[in-house]
């Protein structure tokens, strides 16, 4: 009986272990396959996002390359254009050209035919008008070049004038400081020193007001005064 007894438990222990290790075998099992399963996933995963970034890559290289090719594209139509223009521009210039030649032709023949039909003086001096009144062409001539040298000597002078108002209206700057200091009631001469040179000055119908702008860039002062005691009525500045 009590060999029987030990043999069962022997029998029942050595089901039990059997049962341990098939169970700790089926568990070690599923954990490979689930340790599988997530590599093959991340695996995946990893793919996909390489893929993902190649793909964006070469989205990116091919909007580059599509960029690239419409600038491209567009600087040769402008340069097209540049072309075009300029090559119009030529035709009109040689057009209006032989235009002024052909207009000018009449006059330029006409002036040779009076060359060539000036009368001569004896000592071979060319008159200019009628053998009667003797004056020859060099002093035409002369005469020409004096007037040519006073315009000369007066357009310098007008360059220098000009040149001296920009130096004086460079050095007289306007601002609303300059036009607060420009006192209602007072004689307007005595703010000559802080003024620029007025670019006009305008007497009213009735003689009885003047009116004087200074104006630089878009800064403006708008003085009117009594044209009688030159003392100011009003000033008004904007900018």
């Amino acid at each position: 009986m009590k060999t029987i007894k030990i043999t069962s438990l022997a029998i029942t222990a050595g089901l039990l272990f059997a049962g341990c290790d098939v169970q700790e075998k089926a568990n070690e099992k599923a954990e490979k396959i689930e340790q599988h399963k997530q590599e093959e996933a991340k695996k995946a995963e990893e793919k996909a996002k390489q893929e993902a970034e190649e793909k964006a890559k070469q989205e990116e290289q091919q909007r580059q390359e599509a960029e690239a090719q419409r600038q491209k594209e567009e600087k040769a139509k402008q340069e097209q254009a540049a072309k075009e223009e300029q090559q119009r521009q030529e035709a009109e210039a040689q057009r209006q050209a032989e235009e002024k030649e052909k207009q000018e032709a009449p006059a330029k023949q006409k002036r040779q035919q009076e060359e060539q039909q000036k009368p001569k003086k004896e000592d071979g001096q060319e008159i200019c008008g009628s053998p009667e009144v003797g004056i020859t062409c060099e002093h035409l001539r002369q005469e020409w070049e004096n007037e040519k040298k006073i315009e000369a000597e007066l357009k310098q002078k007008e360059e220098e004038r000009k040149a001296q108002d920009a130096e004086y209206n460079k050095n007289h700057p306007l601002s609303q400081e300059v036009a607060n200091k420009l006192l209602i009631g007072t004689n307007f001469m005595k703010y000559d020193s802080i003024l620029p040179l007025p670019v006009d000055a305008q007497l009213s119908a009735d003689k009885k007001t003047s009116i004087y702008i200074y104006k630089q860039g878009n800064k403006q002062i708008r003085m009117t005064v009594n044209a009688t005691t030159d003392r100011i009525i009003e000033v008004n500045y904007t900018e």
